[in-house]
């Protein structure tokens, strides 16, 4: 079987670094490493430029072919309903997998959608309160509903496309999604330190890792981080990792000056997965109140880690961390500091939840979303 694979998040620098550039490099990463006969055509946007490395060491390089059109796309194969198929049609491939919602208007071929969450519909102000942004939206998801098979990557995003949707359950394969093996090798200490000085880290802190758009709760963490302060009788630091997008930095800094934090946060900004790794290690706790995930991977990397979790008990959390980190209840924001506090304070709680992160984290393989992926792709050929 031929199959082409969407691997457009991994040109734009907007997506390489988060979830979906995430989920296809290590979607793809774990089909390399399973001989399953199958060939891959990438299907990237921009010609010329290749969106990674592919596999010069794997032996099962050779089944990977990187396709890019002759022109660029503006924007997205939704913009471009027949230079794809035509293409697809001409490569001879079986199957086309569309990553998010680039799924083309014209099908000739079966399709395999992976959909990571419908947040927008659960936040809709927020996300699509715009009239046109709503109206580009829908007519996205719409899409989703022509392909022969759904991936949804946690049983939370599966409800959300049969409530939403109304796709048959019988469409729908949970896959999941994997973890980079750099978060579960121990880094050399030389390195941690050196990853600390250059982010001026000096004090034992407390990490979150995310983008700060509302559902996020970046503000509900600053103030849970100031209940932590005051009940935790050292210096602590809250080091927030990601992208901060000029339209919330002066709400979170106004956030953090209201609270007198300004010199107990740390926003570093995007960072390097070899930081991150680092950075994940050298933490006392992963700290991540958000209001809803599709998946939520930082979690997961947390628990590779060895780094202890704290997070809201909502939407896919509790499938994905179960009872190997502190869930709180939805808002509860003095508990959700209790918990953070509880972690610092108890070594004996601490340890075992390193324990129970570190083998729940083990479940969680880009070869395990391969060949459920793989299963999917099954059903449609």
């Amino acid at each position: 079987m031929r199959v082409g694979i969407d691997v457009c998040a991994l040109q734009l620098n907007r997506t390489r670094g988060r979830g979906i550039g995430n989920y296809t490099r290590g979607l793809i990463e774990g089909l390399g490493r399973i001989s399953s006969g199958h060939e891959y055509i990438l299907v990237g946007f921009r010609y010329g430029q290749a969106p990674f490395p592919v596999f010069s060491a794997s032996p099962e390089a050779r089944r990977f072919y990187l396709w890019t059109p002759p022109l660029p796309l503006v924007y997205s194969w939704i913009l471009d309903p027949f230079r794809l198929p035509l293409a697809m049609l001409g490569l001879r491939a079986d199957l086309y997998h569309a990553i998010g919602l680039s799924i083309p208007y014209a099908l000739p071929f079966p399709t395999v959608v992976t959909v990571f969450d419908l947040i927008p519909l659960h936040f809709p102000e927020a996300y699509i309160g715009n009239p046109m942004w709503r109206l580009g939206y829908m007519s996205e998801i719409r899409l989703i509903r022509r392909a022969k098979q759904v991936i949804a990557i946690s049983e939370c995003t599966r409800q959300d496309i049969i409530r939403f949707l109304s796709v048959p359950p019988e469409r729908i394969t949970v896959t999941g999604c994997g973890v980079d093996r750099g978060f579960c090798r121990q880094c050399p200490p030389e390195h941690i330190k050196a990853v600390k000085r250059k982010y001026g880290l000096e004090n034992p802190f407390v990490l979150y890792v995310g983008e700060f758009d509302p559902r996020k709760n970046f503000a509900g963490l600053v103030r849970i981080f100031a209940r932590v302060r005051k009940q935790v009788n050292a210096a602590m630091t809250l080091v927030a990792v990601g992208r901060l997008a000029p339209t919330y930095t002066q709400e979170i800094k106004g956030m953090i000056q209201k609270y007198g934090l300004e010199d107990s946060i740390c926003l570093t900004g995007a960072v390097s997965n070899e930081d991150l790794y680092a950075l994940f290690q050298a933490s006392e706790v992963l700290a991540f109140p958000s209001l809803y995930e599709g998946f939520g991977l930082p979690c997961v990397e947390a628990m590779a880690a060895g780094t202890p979790v704290v997070a809201y008990a909502v939407s896919s959390l509790p499938e994905v961390v179960a009872d190997a980190g502190i869930l709180v209840p939805l808002n509860e924001e003095s508990l959700f500091a209790d918990a953070i506090v509880s972690l610092l304070m108890d070594q004996t709680l601490r340890i075992q939840y390193v324990q129970k992160g570190r083998a729940r984290a083990r479940q969680f393989t880009w070869e395990n979303t391969a060949r459920k992926t793989l299963e999917a792709y099954a059903k449609v050929v």
